[in-house]
């Protein structure tokens, strides 16, 4: 079963549905949860900007995306492959 959202994930868990993935960050303190780091060398999250093609030229959005193309250190093929896709 894949749940798409934090607090679903949360509440399948206190159920006895199973168990649950999330960030360090959005992980909330229950009575009935308990939070097992993983070593992040292990685990990856890929996070993407994206903005509607006929809105990318704003000049506030356009600013962000070169922002964020300038700060990626190593683009992972998922990404140049994306961006590919937008360019045409």
């Amino acid at each position: 079963m894949e749940i798409n959202s934090r607090e679903a994930i949360f509440h399948a868990v206190c159920a006895g549905m199973g168990l649950g993935f999330v960030t360090d960050i959005e992980f909330i303190e229950l009575p009935e949860l308990r939070a097992v780091p993983i070593e992040r060398d292990r685990l990856r999250i890929d996070y993407f900007l994206c903005c509607l093609a006929t809105r990318r030229e704003l000049p506030i959005i356009a600013a962000l995306l070169e922002q964020a193309a300038e700060g990626r250190a190593k683009p992972s093929a998922a990404v140049s492959r994306r961006k590919l896709a937008l360019e045409k």
